[in-house]
């Protein structure tokens, strides 16, 4: 899997620098992003991710599978009740560093871009577009949000968990604006300030903390608001038994 050596590092850095924030397109070789959005609309074994009152909760693939149709239904109608509460979600989700670490369905490009997000030309370009020189790592998870999903109001932080920079690599085709979906930032008075659309081969990079949401997708929307999403990080966020993995 290959990054495209076209990519303006130095523009990418200026607009970073002035917003903290910036879409850098074309970010894979286009075969290598076809394949990947393959992989996500066919062959990855989505489970559910969700918050609710009692904190966030995964549901793997099986169990969703193996759930009636009645649980589903009261599944989603608590998730939907509770949204408006404080911060909640709902998408569907494959853990790509679990899945990684366990030499799970191996078939999937998605380890492959596990390791790109972790490869030094990856880390180097991030390093070099935000200034962050402390940024070792990435996690990853693949998200899908169907219609009925929402990530409501946040900023990322957690002093735990190193993020330095959260990142959405897209993989949507043919979005439109009235599919919901849209990565959006507030203002201090919880103002859209900025949105930015789903589309295909492009990562969106920013600082944590940052006020965002991503907006409700419809009944109506399609089934293609696919992504690989997560946080560059520091030393913090790796484990004492896997800092060898990083060079730490």
């Amino acid at each position: 899997m290959d990054i495209n050596p076209g990519l303006d590092i130095a523009g990418l850095s200026g607009s970073f620098a002035t917003r903290g924030r910036v879409v850098i397109g074309n970010l894979l070789a286009p075969a290598d992003a076809e394949r990947l959005h393959a992989c996500l609309a066919s062959e990855t074994p989505w489970g559910l991710a969700y918050h609710d009152v009692t904190g966030p909760q995964q549901i793997d693939p099986a169990r969703l599978a193996s759930l009636a149709a009645g649980d589903v239904v009261a599944l989603h109608e608590r998730i939907e009740r509770q949204a408006g509460q404080a911060f909640r979600y709902r998408y569907r989700c494959y853990p790509m560093v679990d899945a990684y670490l366990q030499r799970k369905d191996p078939h999937l490009m998605l380890h492959a871009a596990f390791e790109l997000l972790n490869s030094q030309p990856m880390l180097d370009r991030i390093r070099a577009i935000t200034g962050l020189r402390q940024i070792v790592r990435a996690d990853a998870q693949a998200t899908l949000y169907a219609p009925g999903d929402f990530l409501t109001l946040h900023n990322d932080y957690d002093p735990r968990k190193g993020r330095l920079v959260a990142y959405v690599m897209s993989f949507a085709k043919n979005w439109r604006p009235d599919y919901g979906g849209l990565l959006q930032f507030l203002d201090a008075d919880n103002n859209i300030e900025e949105g930015f659309l789903p589309r295909f081969n492009a990562m969106m990079i920013f600082t944590v903390p940052q006020n965002h949401a991503v907006s409700y997708v419809p009944p109506f929307a399609p089934l293609g608001r696919y992504s690989i999403t997560g946080w560059f990080q520091d030393a913090t966020a790796v484990p004492a038994n896997t800092k060898a993995r990083y060079g730490l």
